[in-house]
């Protein structure tokens, strides 16, 4: 895969995680929609030929792969469950997925993907 193919690659997976978050933003815990957790992981299998990512990059897209997956297999998604309130967003993961997201971006600002 050349540099041309790599870029465009991790613009899909950056455009699907962006969408698969504002979904789970927008509807909250449960309410994802299962063709965006698919398409998201058909965007990361299609990025494993990047292979000179560097290192902060792939920790971005591996905490973006980790944090979606909760958002869609899980019914709490990133939230704390709670008895007298319910679901409590936990504040810090939401932050975590917004700075990879950022991470992913900047790469894509970089020429040397």
């Amino acid at each position: 895969m050349d540099e041309h193919e790599s870029k465009n690659g991790l613009k899909e997976f950056e455009r699907a995680a962006r969408c698969l978050w504002k979904q789970y933003l927008s509807g909250g815990p449960g309410s994802l929609n299962a063709t965006l957790w698919d398409e998201l992981k058909l965007r990361h299998q299609q990025l494993s030929s990047i292979s000179q990512a560097s290192p902060t990059l792939t920790e971005a897209i591996q905490k973006v792969m980790e944090l979606a997956r909760r958002c869609a297999e899980r019914p709490e998604g990133l939230s704390f469950v709670t008895a007298e309130a319910g679901l409590i967003p936990r504040h810090a993961e939401h932050r975590e997925f917004e700075q990879s997201l950022i991470q992913i971006a900047q790469a894509l600002d970089d020429s040397s993907i």
